[in-house]
């Protein structure tokens, strides 16, 4: 088992210029009226970091105020991203939403009426919200399990850890080089404060329970 690196230059380049030519369907989509389905995000509630902040502790704090993205039929920006408008059509597993983008799309340039009709678009927005409800959270428990079981295959005993919060019982923390929470009795920590970067000990970790116990090193 292996780390993949997923901010590598090219991954980077690839990932603005799908964002751009998102926000680009968007926009021309919109500006032809032709009925599409916009991914929409408020601006954050709160302001805790500057543009540009580097601090992991405040990033996540940030995190916290961040308005929630939500799909709709109304072109409406996206604060997280920047644009105007945007919508979905690049993913190279060719999701639902983007197949639907991708036939709209077409039609357009072909100058032929629009393959869904905004009545149906809705229809395929509410189906499409609750699965992509479902997907998240399971991308999220199957990346958790694979991190546990690099963990547990490598038979890593040492991390750096970030104190996020503290509990009754446990601290709260993120353990950075992997992007992964977990928690630490209070008794095995001294003094922790949120903020706080530190070193810990795995005493033991099992993927298929879901397990990660840890101590101050």
């Amino acid at each position: 088992m292996s780390k993949l690196d997923r901010e590598t230059p090219a991954q980077l380049l690839v990932s603005e210029l799908m964002i751009l030519a998102n926000g680009l369907a968007a926009n021309a989509l919109a500006a032809n009226g032709v009925p599409a389905i916009y991914r929409s995000q408020l601006k954050p509630q709160e302001i805790v970091v500057g543009e540009g902040t580097d601090d992991l502790y405040l990033n996540y704090l940030q995190r916290r105020y961040l308005s929630r993205a939500v799909l709709g039929l109304t072109p409406k920006p996206h604060s997280g991203l920047g644009m105007a408008a945007y919508t979905n059509w690049t993913s190279p597993i060719r999701r639902y939403m983007d197949l639907v983008i991708l036939r709209q799309l077409k039609s357009m340039v072909q100058e032929r009426p629009p393959v869904y009709a905004t009545t149906e678009l809705e229809s395929i927005v509410s189906r499409i919200t609750l699965c992509q409800s479902q997907a998240l959270q399971l991308k999220k428990e199957w990346t958790r399990y694979w991190i546990l079981k690099y963990l547990e295959k490598e038979g890593i005993k040492s991390l750096d850890a970030l104190v996020l919060g503290q509990g009754r019982r446990t601290y709260h923390l993120l353990l950075p080089e992997y992007l992964v929470e977990a928690s630490m009795p209070l008794e095995d920590g001294r003094g922790l404060s949120p903020g706080d970067h530190f070193r810990v000990e795995v005493i033991r970790v099992n993927a298929r329970e879901e397990v990660l116990k840890l101590r101050m090193a």
